[in-house]
């Protein structure tokens, strides 16, 4: 591995640096040019404009209506759902969300299909726009266009998701972590509560010095009280229903025999693809897997209680190491990380560069190597998450090596 980073990056010419633009600009026109041939509000395939957006869609219109109590009927949900389409269709995309997070959806579904969706991905844009900023000054519109031509990204927007919002909550506690506003930075990443899984990582990083970042959970569990306790006044059976909802549906989502498990980039998703049915095998090799991740990731304490910058880049990732529930799009999150380790550690940057184009290549082969492989074997094996461990693994030595001689010093002391 010593000698095969730098073979590779002397491949990376500044002429080939160049063709993420081109395809991901072509991926792009292909996407705009599908939506221009669909009928309605649909695209060339038949998918509605925004694919998921239409579940979020769906909880603003229930909520207009004051049926808030029957905001998980999938019954509802799929009678607001089918005039949506220019014919009777089959598809249905139900609401899965936390409660209160339907509230922010009660502006949008005021505007009619198709222009919902869009201002929903203008939305995200702008969001992701303002977190870089805050991230990156300099330089942003750089950035932000080669985010774009990356996989996950076309994603978040094409799919309609909130991965964007996502990322930029945990940029602004990142921001507000670095300003010694602890408390304020809890309170951002309170809000990530309507995805749950995605504060693992930063649990567990904050947990390793909680004399230290007891005032973020104390942010944390005020924005966590307010959202659930005006949940509950305010929608008080839909609070109740969605205990019992998630555990029956969303828990087991990804074993829905229409789940797109190729679009799904989670440990536990790889053991269903290589196990497809047993649930019970691929939760217990996710386990394991996340368990050697949080070991993995407590063997540097030291170097990221020391460096809040490395620590919070490296606490992202094991977030989408160990969530069993991570699609592609939600790997945007790893931009944090991308840019935080570039700017720390300047020393490392030729093998960061080729550590980044291996991950923007594998996410592109992985999704249409794994809908191959499902289609024809009714199995899969989703390259990405190999590949990522590997690279995690060569981005932490990279770290060492940059810091061994501070690691060494706080060891000794």
């Amino acid at each position: 591995m010593k000698d095969f980073l730098p073979r590779l990056h002397s491949l990376l010419t500044p002429q080939r640096l160049r063709y993420p633009y081109f395809i991901g600009g072509a991926l792009w026109l292909s996407w705009i040019i599908s939506l221009s041939l669909g009928v309605g509000n649909t695209d060339r395939d038949g998918d509605l404009i925004g694919t998921d957006y239409v579940a979020f869609y769906t909880a603003g219109k229930i909520l207009q209506m004051e049926r808030s109590a029957d905001l998980y009927s999938l019954e509802l949900a799929h009678q607001v759902q089918q005039p949506l389409y220019p014919a009777p269709s089959d598809n249905f995309h139900p609401y899965l969300n936390p409660p209160f997070y339907a509230w922010l959806f009660i502006p949008f579904a005021s505007v009619p299909y198709p222009w919902s969706p869009i201002l929903w991905m203008i939305f995200n844009l702008g969001v992701f726009w303002a977190g870089l900023r805050l991230l990156i000054p300099r330089n942003t519109w750089k950035i932000f266009l080669l985010a774009m031509t990356w996989r996950p990204a076309f994603a978040a927007i094409g799919f309609g998701q909130n991965a964007f919002l996502s990322l930029s909550i945990l940029i602004l506690a990142y921001v507000l972590i670095q300003r010694n506003l602890k408390f304020a930075a809890g309170l951002s990443v309170g809000l990530l509560l309507y995805k749950p899984q995605l504060m693992v990582g930063l649990g567990v990083y904050w947990l390793l010095d909680l004399r230290r970042n007891w005032r973020t959970f104390a942010g944390m569990a005020a924005t966590g009280a307010l959202l659930a306790g005006g949940s509950l006044l305010l929608m008080p059976e839909a609070t109740r229903e969605y205990i019992f909802y998630a555990r029956k549906i969303a828990a087991n989502l990804m074993m829905v025999p229409s789940f797109p498990i190729w679009n799904a980039h989670s440990i536990q998703a790889f053991w269903l693809g290589v196990f497809p049915g047993r649930i019970n095998v691929a939760v217990g090799l996710h386990l394991v897997c996340a368990l050697t991740g949080i070991w993995f990731f407590l063997r540097q304490r030291s170097i990221f209680l020391n460096n809040r910058t490395l620590g919070y880049g490296a606490a992202v990732c094991l977030t989408v190491w160990i969530t069993p529930y991570i699609m592609i799009y939600d790997w945007v999150l790893l931009l944090i990380p991308a840019i935080l380790f570039w700017q720390e550690l300047p020393s490392q940057r030729n093998q960061l560069r080729v550590v980044y184009a291996l991950l923007w290549v594998v996410t592109f082969l992985s999704v249409l190597l794994t809908l191959w492989q499902w289609t024809l074997l009714g199995r899969a094996l989703q390259i990405s998450i190999p590949i990522f461990m590997m690279l995690l693994i060569v981005v932490s030595r990279l770290i060492r090596r940059s810091t061994g001689g501070l690691a060494q010093a706080v060891n000794a002391g």
